[in-house]
């Protein structure tokens, strides 16, 4: 990772935290309950008073006293440990973004009511009669409901919220056996704001950036795109809808180093500009050529370039304008550069480039031309694109195959996406579409416009101090309600990030070299070197990778299932296929923490004063590697 580091100076000297039993890297931490008065020492004078749940270190204990500190290189004072709550895992809840059927999570009081009620046959009538009283503000004392989730969407990536996980249960539910946690979740807003309404105060915008495939084979469909956007534009001019959507225009080809007539990687046609008049994306789609005469690196081209300069390159709010709709609308013929190729611009496999579009709340749809030149790389492409293709977990279904050898079949997928989207999140009919807007589109539409409504009005998460639910719908198995997350710090995004640098760099040498017996204690040289002059905790005697890299993976949710934090030194010295899938998802990962690390808004700080490699992020478990 090519950044700054912002570690604390002096941390070979500064006195640590309390470290959790059996562990060399993992700090003690409570939350402490409202109301928590600090001391300036044990039965001393007050020292200041506490934010509820306020995540602090543990440095001493001492009886019923708890010496503490914000910060992990320095001490702040005591507070009586019964006024504290225990934080094992720095494991954090956040509500997702849900569609059109997206239902209100209930919190139990107990994990034993929480699990009885999935025990019962008519659990889901219980469920519904509770929600309904909730909603209603009426008693709930018998049901054991001690909260609901706000009614509009809370976006933990936009409007930082503290929800705690101070416990889990890893369970299955259903019949298809959905693994599935029972989390006891604490909950308190950062900052107090007022709740918003579900009813937007302005007309909603929606933003369409264009990636498109440049290279030789593109022509006939860059150019049949230019009509239908045209088509499209004169329709908004006319309608006088015009201004309710803006568009931006990408191109990507391949690695342009060695063969210049490529001339580049990737290249922004149009900056997405609220303010551009409407027919700028007709000029920039008239401007864009495809290549002439001059072969890229192979068939598969850097779609993923493309992509992930249009996901963060792209201005989606402004002072004066936040776009509801956040749409990529992908265009090509080829795969995306396979795991290892040398011509690629990222390392990011898809999984990862779908989880940075997510975390900058954009769809993605892609429309995928099949020919009989692609028909060799068409199912790896269709997996790739399918795996990108979407938003969070209301709508997967955004991957549309097109037959090239039907041009009519292109413009109708073309203008049907670009109008189902944009109607949907309008909620308007502002493009006429040949077929009406489906349950998928009408899904995405509200969950864009639920996401846009919270990032608007702050409403925060409700205000309990402990209970129990299900990181699952209730109604919905399949459904991801409550997302489980780690809160990382900068440091620990930059610790984990070196480790994982000199794994990479120990496995291609050990390749080269044929010496794959000497990897792991290559790699724990690696480690202790970061960790030599005491400014970082490292697990330099971990029997797995995983422990090498952050020893807190093993004790996350559902990181058991996790392949890096199983792989001792005698299967990689075996199996040559897990060496290069793992070194695979080591580079997709380094990327994105990259992108992660040099995305200034997404850090959090959660006191006055917090040093800056302490500021926080909730990061989603799937971006683990």
């Amino acid at each position: 990772m090519a950044v700054v580091s912002v570690v604390s100076a002096g941390g070979a000297f500064a006195e640590r935290p309390l470290l959790f039993e059996d562990t060399k890297t993992i700090f003690q931490r409570v939350l402490t309950k409202p109301g928590q008065t600090l001391y300036d020492a044990k039965d001393g004078k007050e020292a200041g008073a506490l934010w509820p749940l306020q995540p602090v270190y543990v440095y001493e204990r001492d009886g019923d006293w708890l010496r503490i500190g914000k910060s992990e290189i320095q001490v702040d004072g005591w507070i009586k440990s019964e006024g504290t709550v225990p934080w094992v895992h720095n494991i954090v809840g956040a509500f997702t973004l849900r569609g059109d059927e997206r239902v209100r999570q209930l919190i139990y009081d107990t994990q034993p009511r929480l699990a009885d009620l999935l025990q019962q046959e008519s659990y889901l009538d219980i469920v519904t009669k509770n929600r309904s009283a909730a909603e209603k503000k009426q008693d709930l004392t018998d049901s054991g409901v001690v909260s609901i989730e706000p009614e509009l969407a809370v976006d933990v990536t936009e409007s930082f919220y503290l929800m705690p996980i101070t416990d889990f249960r890893e369970r299955v539910v259903g019949y298809s056996q959905y693994e599935a946690l029972e989390m006891e979740i604490a909950a308190v807003p950062l900052k107090e704001t007022a709740a918003g309404s579900l009813i937007p105060d302005e007309p909603l915008k929606t933003g369409i950036v264009f990636v498109i495939d440049t290279t030789q084979s593109m022509g006939p469909f860059i150019e049949e795109s230019l009509v239908t956007v045209r088509e499209i534009v004169d329709q908004l001019r006319e309608s006088g809808d015009e201004g309710s959507v803006s568009f931006g225009l990408v191109g990507f080809r391949d690695n342009p180093e060695g063969r210049p007539g490529i001339e580049y990687r990737v290249k922004e046609y149009l900056a997405l500009d609220p303010n551009a008049p409407a027919d700028a994306i007709v000029t920039a789609l008239g401007e864009m050529k495809a290549l002439q005469d001059v072969s890229t690196w192979g068939f598969p081209e850097d779609s993923i370039a493309g992509l992930t300069h249009a996901i963060n390159e792209t201005v989606w709010e402004t002072k004066e304008v936040d776009f509801a709709g956040r749409i990529i609308i992908l265009i090509t013929d080829a795969p995306p550069k396979p795991p290892g190729d040398e011509n690629a611009g990222y390392a990011l496999s898809p999984k990862d480039v779908r989880t940075d579009a997510d975390d900058a709340k954009v769809g993605i749809a892609t429309l995928h031309i099949k020919s009989k030149s692609s028909r060799n790389y068409d199912g790896a492409a269709e997996e790739a694109y399918e795996a990108i293709s979407g938003f969070h977990n209301v709508l997967d279904q955004m991957y549309y195959p097109v037959d090239a050898r039907d041009p009519d079949q292109f413009k109708r997928n073309l203008k049907g996406v670009i109008g189902r989207l944009v109607n949907a999140i309008s909620e308007e009919p502002k493009i006429e579409v040949d077929d009406e807007i489906g349950d998928d589109e009408g899904g995405l539409g509200l969950a864009m416009r639920l996401a846009y409504l919270a990032r608007r009005s702050g409403e925060n998460v409700p205000p309990i101090l402990r209970g129990w639910t299900l990181d699952r719908s209730f109604e919905e198995f399949v459904e991801v309600a409550v997302e489980p997350r780690v809160l990382v710090t900068r440091n620990q995004l930059l610790t984990m990030s070196e480790v994982m640098t000199g794994i990479v760099r120990e496995a291609e040498e050990a390749a080269r070299e044929g010496q794959n017996e000497q990897f792991f204690e290559n790699v724990r040289n690696v480690v202790a070197g970061i960790g030599a002059d005491g400014s970082r905790l490292i697990n330099e005697d971990a029997d797995t990778l995983g422990g090498m890299i952050g020893e807190f993976l093993e004790y996350m949710p559902y990181m058991s299932k996790r392949r890096i934090n199983t792989i001792t030194e005698t299967e990689w010295r075996n199996d040559a296929s897990l060496r290069i899938n793992t070194i695979h998802d080591l580079r997709s990962k380094l990327d994105l923490y990259e992108i992660l690390y040099r995305k200034a808004d997404i850090w959090t700080a959660l006191y006055d004063g917090q040093p800056e490699g302490e500021h926080v992020y909730a990061l989603p478990l799937d971006a683990l590697p």
